[in-house]
């Protein structure tokens, strides 16, 4: 729970060579620093969610997508049943966003939709019309694995707790 736009500058930084909102960077000892001022713990963590292994390819469906429309970009999640990856392309494009770190195509296992409320950003700028998600209580989520969506929820108990995923039948998710 912790946005660039409140701690920008003292725990987040931008970076030069990419445009904004894209270019808010961290790193591990600013992160740490951030989870201690808001009451996070450090260290390892257990998982929230389970996993399981890929489902077999015969189990897989021929492909898929999932498309997300942002207020500034459109993201869709092309479905590679081979792979059984989600690779994702921006705003139209024909080639799968990149990852600059290792230059390979940005494709999760799992893709995680999660639908929640929005209201203005507490910052103490008032006038710039920010707003943050009320990521706390519990919503409606769209979960996708092993190239199947089901509309679940999601519920988040407190600012320091982890987000949880249930699906259709209440029950927990397991991911691949």
């Amino acid at each position: 729970d912790a946005d660039g736009f409140r701690w920008e500058g003292r725990f987040m930084f931008r970076a030069a060579d990419r445009i904004a909102p894209h270019n808010v960077m961290t790193d591990g000892d600013h992160l740490r620093r951030l989870a201690k001022r808001i009451g996070a713990d450090d260290g390892p963590i257990e998982s929230p969610w389970s996993f399981a292994a890929d489902a077999p390819p015969d189990a897989r469906p021929s492909g898929g997508r999932i498309s997300v429309t942002y207020l500034y970009e459109k993201v869709v999640y092309r479905y590679d049943a081979i792979e059984n990856r989600y690779l994702r392309y921006v705003d139209g494009s024909k080639k799968p966003q990149v990852d600059v770190a290792d230059d390979a195509a940005v494709a999760p296992k799992n893709v995680v939709i999660l639908r929640m409320a929005f209201g203005p950003l507490e910052d103490g700028h008032p006038q710039h019309g920010r707003l943050e998600a009320h990521n706390i209580g519990t919503g409606q989520a769209w979960i996708a694995t092993n190239g199947v969506t089901v509309k679940g929820t999601w519920r988040k108990a407190s600012a320091t707790a982890p987000t949880r995923l249930f699906g259709p039948d209440g029950e927990p998710v397991t991911l691949t």
